[in-house]
């Protein structure tokens, strides 16, 4: 499985954000950084996924947990905020798109974590 494709990046890369040590194929707006989520597409292009399956997203526990604590969260509620952003990437959303993009992004998040 691959990471999700970006629309016009010239390339396939990770649906996501920062402790993967994981760098997706390069493309001018890849990151070489670690990541705290990944989003896995489980079809890209036409047709969207079969039988109403999005697709995987991954969470490093590690940044995770480090990110609970700078933020005084819980890891559950960290790990609820990363799966919600990663579900968000694997519906289409971008928060590197454009600023309107992550305001979007952003505000969709929030009302999703009222409901957990």
């Amino acid at each position: 499985m691959r990471p999700r494709s970006r629309r016009g990046s010239g390339g396939t890369r990770v649906g996501c954000c920062a402790a993967f040590g994981w760098a997706g194929p390069s493309s001018p707006s890849s990151r070489d950084r670690p990541t705290d989520v990944l989003s896995f597409a489980q079809r890209e292009g036409a047709g969207g996924a079969p039988d109403g399956l999005l697709g995987d997203v991954v969470i490093s526990v590690d940044a995770a947990r480090r990110q609970a604590a700078e933020r005084g969260e819980t890891l559950g509620r960290e790990a609820d905020r990363l799966l919600i952003h990663g579900l968000l990437h694997l519906l289409g959303y971008d928060h590197e798109r454009s600023a309107a993009e992550a305001r979007r992004m952003q505000r969709r998040e929030r009302a999703l974590a009222r409901w957990l």
